[in-house]
């Protein structure tokens, strides 16, 4: 019975310090202003994602994810840190985190976003009232809606409705490293 207490303390001790197989610590393109993975999963009611997987691309270029949910299979809420490779190097460098919530928003949904919106508005020192009010209004829409942008000191920050054929409706909250979200606001010009 002692072994299992140490086991747990020990798995417990290592989420703690941050050794959770996240790519977090191993992104090695310079200064990141994101918080690290840990401290927004500790934040509120965030620390009900408790599944965590790390999903890697299957061919070159391809992202790579670190993923929280808080079921195995059919989850309400999710938190994903983006990681892309950086040129033809092997460096991957964190790109955005999204917390997507199942859409018509609940309250525990609606609490999980809140709680994620506070962290990083005291992560970076930054409001973000354009993206909070338009949570607020578009929680309940009956359809996914159009995104909406807001700087958020050294990120952007938006929120969206998405549709994924096999899981549902969701509205997406992301944090964006700004020359990424710049790229991606290119490509789709």
């Amino acid at each position: 019975m002692r072994a299992a207490y140490s086991i747990v303390f020990v798995v417990t001790g290592a989420w703690l310090l941050g050794c959770d197989g996240s790519n977090y610590e191993q992104a090695t393109c310079g200064k990141t202003y994101f918080p690290r993975p840990w401290n927004v999963l500790s934040s509120g009611s965030l620390d009900q994602l408790e599944y965590y997987t790390l999903k890697t691309g299957k061919r070159p270029g391809d992202p790579s994810y670190d993923i929280w949910a808080d079921k195995k299979f059919e989850f309400d809420t999710s938190l994903a840190y983006r990681y892309e490779q950086e040129g033809t190097s092997n460096e991957f460098c964190l790109r955005s985190v999204t917390l997507n919530v199942r859409h018509p928003v609940d309250t525990v949904g609606m609490m999980k976003a809140r709680d994620f919106l506070g962290h990083f508005e005291g992560h970076l020192q930054a409001r973000v009232d354009t993206i909070r009010a338009a949570l607020d209004a578009q929680s309940e829409a009956m359809r996914p809606f159009e995104a909406v942008t807001q700087p958020a000191g050294r990120l952007v920050a938006e929120v969206r409705g998405i549709h994924t054929p096999n899981r549902g409706d969701f509205v997406s909250l992301v944090f964006y490293d700004v020359v990424y979200h710049q790229s991606l606001t290119e490509a789709t010009q």
